[in-house]
């Protein structure tokens, strides 16, 4: 009687460890599902980013381009020199703020302000 008893133990705990073993290996098919799922995010992601960026480039260039087409069919406009006071904590300083159009590079194109 005893080895009977001992052989249902057996098998119940075959049966015990194969259902545990079932629902681990689902628990494990699931989330490969989810990395398969994520990874093809991010390479969605990465693509759609590099595409991005590839449209913000070709949009400087073509303003680059239209600067620099603009700049030489017009005359540099001389620079615009304003005074904004800006009070704070009961100081009253004048800020100076000038503002040109030209090339990167040339002298008149920089902005200076001085506070």
């Amino acid at each position: 009687m005893y080895k009977f008893n001992s052989m249902l133990d057996k098998d119940a705990k075959v049966r015990e460890m194969r259902r545990e073993n079932l629902l681990l290996t689902s628990k494990i098919q699931l989330l490969e599902n989810q990395m398969e799922h994520l990874n093809d995010r991010v390479d969605r992601t990465l693509r759609e980013r590099s595409q991005f960026r590839l449209d913000v480039n070709s949009v400087r260039l073509d303003s680059n381009v239209s600067i620099e087409t603009s700049a030489r069919s017009s005359p540099v406009l001389p620079s615009r020199r304003s005074t904004t006071v800006i009070d704070s904590t009961g100081w009253t300083q004048p800020v100076y703020y000038t503002e040109s159009f030209g090339f990167n590079n040339d002298p008149q194109s920089e902005t200076p302000a001085l506070s």
